[in-house]
């Protein structure tokens, strides 16, 4: 079994701070977009366009009846 060099450990050393500090920086931008992202899906956004959906835009869809239960429904 061979050991490492104090030169190879030096190296390994230099770029597992290097692996870290990219992962800091990119966990960092992921939370602040995972952030905009959860807002937006509240609707906390400025003007006001959630994810929650209402009858009006589900009978747009539909047409001019409401839908039932029964429009849901898995058919597999």
């Amino acid at each position: 079994m061979s050991s490492l060099t104090p030169e190879e450990i030096a190296q390994l050393r230099k770029a597992q701070k290097r692996r870290f500090i990219l992962a800091l920086v990119l966990g960092t931008i992921m939370a602040i977009l995972g952030y905009f992202a959860g807002q937006k899906l509240a609707g906390g956004d400025t003007n006001g366009a959630g994810a929650v959906h209402t009858d009006a835009a589900i009978t747009a869809v539909m047409g001019e009846r409401t839908p039932t239960a029964a429009d849901f429904e898995r058919t597999e």
